[in-house]
């Protein structure tokens, strides 16, 4: 059971990859968060250009 003693590492790497995808998620979310401001914002300013 000596290679039982990776779990260590294991942990470090599954932590990592867990802050990674949070980070990933988050960045993605206000991204998509900016993209529909900027879409809204840019539909209202049409519709008051052509009003």
């Amino acid at each position: 059971m000596t290679s039982f003693h990776s779990s260590n590492d294991f942990l470090l790497f599954f932590r990592a990859v867990c802050v990674h995808t949070i980070i990933l998620a988050i960045k993605y979310f206000f991204n998509c968060k900016n993209f529909l401001i900027a879409k809204q914002n840019l539909s209202m300013k049409t519709i008051s250009g052509s009003g």
